[in-house]
């Protein structure tokens, strides 16, 4: 998978796969323990506070509420508008060890009062006289017990409600029903006792009554089966929605312990196929099934697909526990291929979590997204750039890639938080939740956990996805990269921009900064990209570019405030610059978010440059002016077609200019954030050199939407914005 990357929260300066990025906003505990491990479980609920948007329930599954029992666990509801707590429920039965919250599911409005229910695992709760486990159907409204569920062949260390799913009606009374895994449970098959088979059961939400068990009819022992999640629809054309289990130990057919994952009907419990990994023939005990999840219809055969993390797998015996993904077709079962992070890292554990995420290219595909709660990061201290190798990470990738050779990744999100400077191993991706757009903007925002951050306390935080789609690749119109090797000027000539530096250093950890030697390794890559910012703040003028720079490194650098940024006027495509001396550089660190701050800017005549000074981190870039128009995007297609749209932001009269060099068929639509056409621009021939095409924004709602313009050779997309 290629990846373009983002840095939570705030880096002085970062590698080019963390570029930095601001969460929205974070959550914590709000009653924060060492070692609660909050935020290991993230699941949207639906709107618990009545505001109309979606809000999210996060699980801390090692908290104590009595201050005198270990490891009873707790859940929260939490605004997906602001993250303010809506409210905290605690064990129904609180015992020592029982790890309430260990699993959750949203459940709907149960009992009919207008608030989402959801099911919870505590997988050690005391059942009669065994650790056995439980699991509880849970009001939203006060915490109450709606429904508790035990395990029919209750066991010792059985793990029954490890996991919990809520797939929808399985026995067509018109009530959502409930699937509970319990994978260390014994079973019998064949007439023999099977150790650590693992099992599946399915209740009723009428009655509670069970409805059926699923296990592999295999006498394979620890193969740990009942890792459940709902696939989201009908695999098998009976109109009842099925379910994806998995066994991780289960040998598949190279004859090793690799895991195999498995599509489950929701009308009997029967096993429809199985899945394993591409990469098997490599990896005894990789884990494949560690996660599982349905995913929209990737092939378009109008069957919902699967993906399945294995992320202790490495590749032909090297790099273990780098992980791996893999995808496969909902209604036959066949791969769509394994999928590893292009950049090989042992123990990132890469495919812990896999989840859809939504559509945030404007494609119509939802993005998905994959962990590596392993994966090398660098984080800022007070005193320097530290690194370690147990942050984590969150890599998002194109859903409609699902099935190429390489897959293209939207960006990846890192943690960074200066409050802890001195904690590794975050975990940071260990889950996550798409929470749909919960800031108005027509993109879906994520919720990414970290349960170790801290001593073990963990946060939550909360990205928007226009933040992430502004540091992403959709809209990078060139991009060049250099070597730094000291002191000098490097040119990044096709993105008409360049760097002066002067005093460049590293900087190790809290030692004194060194000089950067030559020949270190050391690189700077320069995008521009053909959108405006994302936000204004802190820029005064009156007219923002609809372009911009991002400027990433591969290892941290610190720079003197005598460093200049120029840029080309000449080589910027349709900038249109009437009065070069009016142009102000405003610069940020966090790319995609944070108020801009101005530069000192100049205009050298002599070269045609504009000049800009005082920044001491790489970041974002962009140019305002009061005295020039400064219209949109710069880039062109791989077709040779340019597209722009001005004004955007726009309210109400806007248009797009496409220029071609060539007469030809020219389609343009604009999308929403579901994938759907809101508006058709243009649909036919479409002369040579650049043709405006009248779009009235007054007929679509304030929002992120993506224009699309298609040609026989190509498609160009841009982002616009309606505002009002």
């Amino acid at each position: 998978m290629r990846i373009a990357a983002l840095l939570a929260l705030l880096l002085v300066s970062v590698p080019l796969a963390a570029q930095p990025l601001l969460s929205r906003y974070s959550v914590r505990s709000p009653n924060s323990q060492p070692n609660g491990f909050f935020g290991r479980v993230i699941e949207t609920i639906g709107d618990a506070d009545g505001d109309g948007v979606q809000d999210f329930l996060v699980g801390a599954y090692n908290e104590d509420p009595t201050g005198s029992l270990n490891n009873i666990g707790r859940a929260y509801y939490f605004s997906g508008a602001d993250g303010s707590v809506i409210r905290t429920f605690d064990s129904p039965n609180a015992q020592a060890s029982g790890f309430f919250a260990v699993s959750a599911a949203a459940a709907g409005d149960v009992n009919g009062d207008g608030t989402p229910d959801f099911l919870a695992g505590s997988y050690h709760t005391v059942n009669g006289l065994t650790v056995a486990g439980r699991a509880y159907l849970i009001s939203g409204a006060d915490g109450a017990t709606l429904r508790s569920f035990e395990s029919p062949d209750p066991e010792r260390d059985g793990f029954y409600s490890f996991n919990v799913a809520a797939p929808g009606d399985l026995d067509g009374d018109g009530i959502g029903d409930y699937v509970i895994g319990a994978p260390s449970e014994d079973v019998v098959v064949g007439g023999n006792t099977v150790v650590d088979h693992g099992v599946a059961y399915a209740y009723s939400g009428a009655d509670g009554s069970l409805l059926w068990t699923s296990t592999p009819q295999t006498q394979e022992a620890s193969i740990f089966y009942g890792r459940v999640a709902s696939v989201g629809g009908d695999l098998n054309g009976d109109g009842t929605p099925d379910l994806i289990t998995s066994a991780v130990q289960a040998t598949s057919s190279v004859g090793l312990q690799t895991g195999l994952a498995y599509a489950v009907s929701g009308s009997d419990g029967s096993i429809l196929y199985q899945m394993e990994s591409g990469n098997a023939a490599f990896n005894n005990f990789g884990g494949f099934g560690w996660s599982i999840t349905g995913l929209t219809d990737l092939d378009g055969d109008g069957v919902r697909d699967i993906g399945v993390g294995a992320p202790y797998e490495g590749v032909a015996g090297t790099h273990v526990r780098d992980g791996s993904v893999s995808f496969f077709s909902g209604a036959s079962g066949a791969s769509f291929g394994t999928y590893f992070e292009e950049e090989r890292q042992a123990e990132r554990l890469f495919g812990w979590t896999v989840r859809e995420i939504g559509d945030l290219n404007g494609d119509g595909v939802p993005e998905i997204g994959v962990s590596a709660p392993s994966q090398f990061s660098a984080y800022q201290d007070r005193g320097g750039i530290f690194a370690d190798p147990f942050a984590g990470a969150l890599f998002i990738t194109s859903g409609s890639d699902i099935g190429m050779a390489s897959a293209e990744d939207i960006a990846e999100v890192y943690p960074t938080l200066p409050d802890f400077p001195t904690q590794f191993r975050w975990r940071f991706g260990e889950t996550f939740a798409a929470l749909g757009d919960t800031d108005g903007d027509g993109l879906p925002e994520i919720a990414v956990g970290a349960p170790n951050q801290g001593t073990n306390i963990g946060f939550v935080g909360v990205f928007s996805g226009a933040s992430i789609l502004a540091i992403s690749d959709v809209d990078v119109s060139a991009e060049d990269e250099q070597p730094i090797g000291g002191d000098g000027t490097y040119g990044f000539a096709s993105t008409a921009a360049s760097l002066v530096l002067n005093t460049v250093s590293t900087l190790r950890g809290d030692e004194a900064a060194e000089t950067l030697a030559a020949g270190n390794g050391t690189s700077i890559r320069v995008r521009r990209h053909a959108s405006p910012p994302n936000g204004t703040e802190g820029i005064a003028e009156a007219e923002v570019a609809g372009y911009r720079w991002t400027f990433t490194s591969d290892g941290p650098l610190s720079f003197g405030t005598t460093s200049e940024a120029r840029f080309q006027l000449s080589e910027i495509p349709n900038s249109q610059v009437v009065d070069p001396g009016g142009i102000v550089v405003y610069h940020r660190a966090s790319i995609g978010g944070g108020a801009f701050e101005a530069l000192p800017t100049s205009y050298d005549a002599a070269s045609g440059q504009i000049v800009a000074t005082g920044f001491t981190t790489l970041g974002e870039f962009a140019f305002a002016s009061d005295t020039n128009p400064l219209p949109g995007e710069p880039g062109a297609g791989a077709s040779g077609v340019a597209v722009r749209a001005f004004p955007n932001p726009g309210s109400d009269a806007m248009t797009v200019a496409v220029m071609a060099p060539e007469a030809g068929v020219v389609r343009a639509t604009v999308h929403d954030a579901l994938g759907r056409e809101v508006a058709l621009l243009h649909d036919g021939p479409l002369a040579a050199g650049e043709q405006l095409l009248p779009l009235d924004a007054r007929t679509l709602s304030p929002g992120v939407y993506m224009l699309r313009v298609t040609t026989p050779e190509a498609t160009v997309t841009r982002r616009l914005t309606v505002v009002r």
